[in-house]
């Protein structure tokens, strides 16, 4: 028979009274399926088989049932999955080749092509592994990759989408003050008691935002750049400008990262959200520059730059 299907494991969600769970993907053996329990912490507990469950089906094209049993009974001491928590049914075979074809002897087709439907679910057993894992992307020349660059990778990814939040809240905050500076304009019949109410309003604001640089440059520490010196993604490095870039390129040698398209800005500096106005005085901006990541859209949202 063909296998038509790249199933290979079914996830159920727990009614605290159901205990037969269909599968339709074959399994050679009882001992090929695996079943795992989730419960509502996202602990996963293996059941054993023909202790906590049973198998019917084996060896069908179409699968079978797995039946719970023993203390996941219905009336075992556990029972059935509880709404919450889910039960996954999943088939996984060794990794080896157990029929033996002798020199001169028979070549049964159904136990040949049983050989080879072996095979067919041992990929797509590996395929399900390899698509719950983390990849590098095609055109990355540094593979393999070790666990600690793996783990750095995911720090600065975590570290990056902290950096980006901080500031899409800072900039929200500060588009918030000059609404309202502009509302209290207009309801303010004394022109002096308004202008002071707005520059009140850009201090407080621009002393909020001087505290976010401040922590996002002590937080940044990274060595000098140099001239002379390679770079490559994620690399980080503290220009003679202040602030804190990253290297997106490979091999970027004496770009200046204040004005190279290989290299971002990670500090937010506090020009970025304030101006003066005609009086000379700080008051948020009219059209912020939050960052290299953000800019407004027509309507005055957030957005991607």
């Amino acid at each position: 028979m063909t296998i038509e299907s790249t199933t290979n494991k079914v996830l159920y969600s727990g009614t605290g009274g159901q205990v037969a769970f269909p599968y339709t993907f074959r399994v050679f053996d009882a001992s090929d399926m695996v079943v795992i329990l989730l419960d509502a912490e996202g602990i996963e507990t293996p059941l054993t088989l023909d202790t906590d469950f049973a198998v019917s089906g084996v060896g069908d094209i179409g699968g079978g049932m797995v039946t719970l049993i023993g203390d996941y009974a219905v009336s075992g001491s556990k029972g059935p999955p509880p709404v919450g928590e889910k039960i996954l049914l999943k088939r996984v075979l060794q990794l080896k080749q157990e029929t033996d074809y002798t020199e001169g002897g028979s070549f049964p087709a159904e136990s040949h092509e049983a050989a080879l439907d072996r095979l067919v679910c041992i990929s797509q057993q590996i395929q399900e592994q390899l698509d719950r894992s983390i990849k590098v992307t095609e055109t990355n020349t540094d593979t393999p990759m070790s666990a600690e660059d793996i783990l750095d990778a995911v720090g600065d990814l975590a570290t990056a989408t902290a950096s980006a939040q901080q500031a899409a809240e800072s900039a929200a905050s500060a588009k918030a003050d000059a609404d309202q500076v502009a509302a209290d304009r207009i309801a303010c019949d004394d022109d002096a008691a308004a202008t002071e109410l707005a520059k009140g309003v850009a201090v407080a604001a621009a002393s909020a935002a001087q505290g976010y640089a401040t922590s996002a440059e002590a937080n940044s520490a990274a060595p000098p750049w140099d001239a002379g010196t390679s770079y490559s993604f994620p690399d980080i490095t503290a220009y003679t400008d202040g602030n804190t870039y990253r290297c997106i390129g490979t091999d970027i040698v004496g770009e200046a990262p204040d004005t190279s398209a290989n290299w971002v800005r990670l500090t937010t500096r506090m020009t970025d959200f304030f101006d003066l106005d005609d009086s000379g005085d700080m008051m948020p901006a009219v059209i912020p520059g939050y960052s290299a990541e953000f800019d407004l859209d027509a309507n005055g949202d957030i957005q991607p730059r």
